[in-house]
């Protein structure tokens, strides 16, 4: 078991993205203008998706791009484990990356010195507002990766998601991303936005198990159902 960690975290190693990552985290009270925990909390909600994308997107495809992919797929291993443990190292890691930039605020290292005091916020809650988009966002730009094996189809449909809803923001509706910063009934669309990303992640596993060959297929189909309802 041990080296099954091993083997997936020396995959997925990627110490300049991480660190990349990380620093993005970092700078955002301190880059940005936030003021109060309020602007903290809304500009974490908006821009930490931006994270989950780069550090999710990939974690199924990075065999592909390292030469390894004949390996997975011959190996007798079950590729939805692969998959979930992967996952959950990912999750682990933004969690720890979001700690940065929570302790920046909590201990008073940034421009506006210290924002939290008075305040009853604390890191679960953060991790609440704005760890649910990121991962969601991530899972989903993962998903789209995973069905073309093409991680900058995930990419471009993900930005185009949060376009929409960067444009969209006051609009009401449990698919918003950015419930929390528009003064929506946040609770309800983080907890539907977490269900609807353990739906995608069951399709990934599903799909993960496909060969190349079974997803081109697949996507043929797509591409056929497209043209006949255009």
């Amino acid at each position: 078991m041990i080296d099954y960690l091993k083997y997936n975290t020396k995959i997925l190693f990627s110490p300049i993205k991480w660190l990349l990552c990380a620093l993005f985290m970092a700078i955002i009270p301190i880059a940005f203008y936030c003021p109060t925990l309020l602007d903290f909390m809304n500009l974490s909600e908006i821009y930490m998706p931006f994270v989950g994308i780069v550090m999710i997107s990939d974690i199924m495809l990075v065999d592909k791009y390292s030469y390894t992919s004949e390996i997975l797929f011959l190996t007798r291993e079950n590729k939805t484990k692969i998959l979930l443990v992967r996952f959950l190292f990912i999750s682990f890691l933004l969690m720890l990356f979001m700690l940065i930039p929570f302790l920046l605020v909590y201990f008073g290292f940034t421009p506006y010195g210290n924002i939290y005091e008075g305040y009853l916020f604390s890191y679960w809650e953060f991790l609440w507002i704005g760890f649910t988009g990121t991962i969601f966002l991530g899972v989903f730009s993962m998903t789209v990766a995973n069905l073309f094996s093409i991680v900058q189809a995930g990419y471009i449909v993900s930005l185009m998601y949060w376009v929409y809803w960067n444009v969209n923001m006051r609009r009401s509706s449990i698919f918003n991303i950015f419930s929390f910063s528009n003064h929506y009934n946040y609770d309800r669309s983080k907890i539907f936005l977490l269900g609807f990303m353990i739906v995608l992640m069951a399709f990934n596993g599903w799909l993960v198990n496909r060969s190349p060959l079974e997803r081109r297929q697949i996507y043929f189909l797509k591409r056929v159902l497209l043209k006949k309802t255009a």
